[in-house]
C-alpha cells in the first residue's frame, strides 16, 4: 500500500493534467508569434511572400508527428 488517498492521487492527476495543457498553450502562443514574424518578415522582402507547398507539407508532417507523440502513438 502507498499510503495515498484517492483524493490525493486525483488531485496529482488534475495537477499534471493541468501543467500539460498550459504547455500546450505556452506552445500554441510561441507558434503564433513565430508564424506572424514570419510571415511580417516574409510581407516585406516583396519576392518570398507566398509559402512554398513543401513548407506547407513539413508544417503538417510536424503537426501530425507532434499529434502521435501526445497521444503517445510513437
Amino acid at each position: 500500500m502507498s499510503g495515498y488517498t484517492d483524493e490525493v492521487a486525483e488531485e496529482c492527476h488534475d495537477l499534471i493534467e493541468h501543467a500539460e495543457e498550459e504547455a500546450h498553450m505556452l506552445d500554441d502562443q510561441k507558434m503564433a508569434a513565430s508564424k506572424s514574424k514570419k510571415n511580417a518578415s516574409l510581407g516585406s522582402s516583396g519576392s518570398d511572400s507566398q509559402i512554398s507547398s513543401g513548407d506547407m507539407g513539413t508544417s503538417m508532417s510536424q503537426k501530425k508527428d507532434d499529434m502521435k507523440e501526445a497521444l503517445h502513438m510513437k
